[in-house]
């Protein structure tokens, strides 16, 4: 019994060490496939293997002529689900300090996608 408990331990450790070993990374810069505008803010399109949040990312917001937005990636999406448009990830105007409708860039680089369709011969 003192076994089992002991791997149980070991195995919470592990696990919580691996997140914590994936937020104690450097923040990336995203390539981002597109960004769509709405009235409440911004919504980035982004690369993901299905395990990817809003809370993976932070935005820095850099108060020059015109403002400038950096998306960065603080917990990487190590997942290898087929997600070939990504998925999209929305901040409010209000979360990045900024008035409604404000004019901004973004500075991150664009990720070409390119979905190669199969078709079925039979």
């Amino acid at each position: 019994m003192f076994k089992t408990i002991s791997i149980g331990i070991i195995m919470v450790f592990f696990c919580i060490g691996i997140d914590a070993f994936a937020y104690s990374q450097k923040p990336i810069e995203d390539q981002i496939y597109g960004v769509e505008m709405t009235e409440d803010g911004p919504v980035f399109q982004l690369y993901t293997g299905g395990c990817t949040e809003k809370e993976d990312f932070k935005v820095e917001v850099l108060r020059s002529k015109p403002v400038l937005l950096h998306l960065l990636r603080l917990k990487p999406d190590y997942c290898k689900a087929y997600h070939p448009y990504g998925t999209k990830i929305k901040f409010s105007f209000e979360e990045l300090g900024l008035a409604p409708f404000s004019f901004f860039k973004v500075v991150n680089p664009r990720r070409v996608v390119q979905v190669v369709k199969q078709n079925s011969c039979s």
